[in-house]
This record gives structure tokens, sequence and C-alpha cells, in this order.
């Protein structure tokens, strides 16, 4: 199982892979536009899209250990997200697409 963790630290959102610092992203890249909310409701794939480039910048741990992640159905194969701020609540995480597809089905 792959466990990101999302923390709010002001002005920024840390992410960690199972316990181990991957990257940063500024808090302010969760903000919704009146154009992110209409594009939501037209596509909810485009606020995945976004979703997923914070949470795996290429090149970052977080999108090598989702790389490593097995194909599969059983734990192993899972991948946990852990909010650590009420902020963080308010996104659609369970949105997530890579481009082709959803990560949560």
């Amino acid at each position: 199982m792959l466990t990101l963790t999302l923390s709010l630290t002001s002005p920024d959102v840390t992410v960690h892979v199972n316990g181990v610092e991957s990257h940063r992203f500024p808090f302010s890249a969760l903000r919704w536009s009146r154009e992110d909310i209409e594009a939501f409701r037209e596509a909810p794939s485009t606020r995945g899209q976004h979703l997923y480039r914070l949470l795996f910048p290429p090149g970052s741990p977080a999108a090598r250990a989702l790389q490593a992640l097995p194909l599969t159905t059983d734990e192993s194969g899972r991948l946990a997200l852990q909010l650590e701020h009420e902020a963080l609540h308010a996104e659609p995480w369970e949105y997530l697409h890579d481009g082709q597809t959803y990560l949560a089905t």
C-alpha cells in the first residue's frame, strides 16, 4: 500500500510518501476559480488531473512510488490519502486522474 500524507505547513502543502517527505506545493494551487468550477461540472477529470500533477510531479518520490505500486486489487495495490488539515478535505481527491484514467475505480 502507498500512503500519501498531506499536511498544511503554511503557505505550502507537504506531501509525505510512506512517512518520508516527497515534495511541497503551494496551498494556493488548490484555490478554485470560476473557470475551475465550470470545468469540473463539464469534465471532473480536469480537476483530477490538476490534483494528480500536484501529488505526483515528475521525478518526485511520490511519482516513483506510484509507478512502483503493483496493479492489483488487494491491499498491496492501494493508495491511501491521509489529510492532516481540515482545509484539505474540501478537495475532490477521489477524482485523481492521470490523463488517461481515474486512480480510484
